[in-house]
């Protein structure tokens, strides 16, 4: 108890040594008000406090600005109930990069936070060691079934650009499936041994990508007639490959628009208790997305938009305007979702969900929906988002 009375005095004295800047208060105000003139004091103080920590981009910067340590300003915003538009930083979660804890479910990737997709199967590629896992969700829980070699971009990173030949990081589906015969007609027969048996294209780039400048495309999942043993692991143009054998194999599990390939540069894995904090804010997020558009409150809803949003060829403002004119036409009435998956795109998330709606106009919408989502003046914001009926 003496070490609280000695912090909470400490952070009262700071609060007090700020307010000096404002002494002239005192010359406002009467001789005999001294509790009055201490109650000023600390408002116009918090106050100081409050527009140095919205200016502020990080703790660090505001505790800079404020002479004190990043640790005495968190106390502070603590004791005040001040909510920073900035991150506080928390202690990374350990990881450990070990294939086996995939068949562990007291670990989680750190770039799967949640998965319940319409398809059972997620593809995950690990390009440090250039292993591609067939990962099988069932009752809330993860079974490795299968451990296949792969080969991915020449050039190490993320891929940024056209032709940079890098295979791209993060989350992304597959939409369209080519066999053969289609390959061959598409490139050519002096090119289509590179191709294999088959191939499977991704959606690469997407909205985040873009937002981060990337471009290019042709990113695939493919095989090859060209020997594994007689080749470079990373001698590809960007796509993920694997021999003819096991793209025939991936064919069995893989469902168009619905079934992930998450691409990582290295895997890393984290106790599952870790990785439900980071999911418990994120689905906080939703759920005040999902209430604001329940409830046709547009203020609240509008604000779950990033101002780089973009969908259905409308900005944020049009999308909001189009929204509102909806509320006051039709009433809603429900906005439920379920079967969340949430996947780590650098550094954004994609978000899936199956999503049933209902209003005075349309008795009963079931589909996919798919958010983009950003962090934005220290909360998460939507980018982009695309519905798909079931």
């Amino acid at each position: 108890m003496k070490i609280l009375r000695q912090k909470r005095h400490s952070i009262m004295f700071i609060l007090f040594i700020l307010s000096i800047i404002f002494l002239s208060v005192y010359n406002a105000l009467p001789v005999n008000a001294e509790n009055r003139t201490d109650t000023v004091l600390r408002k116009i103080a918090i106050d100081h406090i409050r527009q140095i920590v919205a200016g502020s981009p990080s703790l660090e910067e505001a505790a800079s600005k404020l002479s004190i340590t990043g640790e005495e300003l968190k106390q502070i915003l603590t004791e005040l109930s001040i909510v920073p538009p900035f991150i506080i930083e928390e202690p990374e979660p350990v990881t450990v990069v070990d294939s086996s804890l995939l068949n562990d479910n007291n670990y989680e990737s750190n770039h799967i936070l949640a998965y319940d997709g319409v398809s059972p199967y997620l593809i995950l590629v690990d390009k440090a060691s250039y292993q591609l896992y067939l990962l099988q969700y069932e009752n809330d829980q993860r079974t490795l079934k299968q451990t296949i070699e792969c080969k991915t971009g020449r050039n190490h990173g993320d891929k940024i650009k056209e032709g940079d030949q890098k295979t791209p990081e993060g989350a992304f589906f597959f939409v369209n499936k080519y066999s053969r015969q289609q390959l061959l007609s598409m490139v050519g027969k002096k090119n289509a041994y590179l191709y294999g048996e088959m191939a499977f294209a991704t959606n690469f780039p997407n909205s985040i990508d873009r937002m981060h400048g990337k471009n290019g495309g042709g990113i695939w999942l493919h095989g090859t007639d060209r020997s594994f043993e007689n080749s470079s692991p990373n001698d590809t143009r960007g796509c993920v490959v694997t021999d003819n054998d096991d793209i025939k194999l991936l064919s069995n599990y893989i469902d168009l628009f619905n079934t992930p390939i998450v691409i990582v540069d290295s895997l890393a894995m984290s106790k599952k208790e870790d990785i439900l904090i980071q999911r418990k804010d994120i689905m906080d997020f939703l759920e005040k997305w999902r209430s604001a558009w329940a409830e046709e409150n547009i203020e609240k809803y509008g604000a779950c938009y990033s101002s780089s949003f973009s969908s259905q060829r409308m900005n944020r403002k049009q999308w909001i305007a189009r929204k509102k004119i909806i509320f006051n036409a039709y009433k809603v009435n429900q906005v439920n979702i379920d079967k969340i998956s949430i996947f780590r795109h650098n550094s954004g998330l994609i978000i899936t969900f199956t999503q049933n709606y209902s209003a005075s106009n349309i008795k009963h919408q079931t589909g996919i929906k798919t958010l983009q989502v950003i962090r934005e003046n220290g909360t998460w914001k939507i980018l982009n988002e695309h519905f798909r009926r079931l």
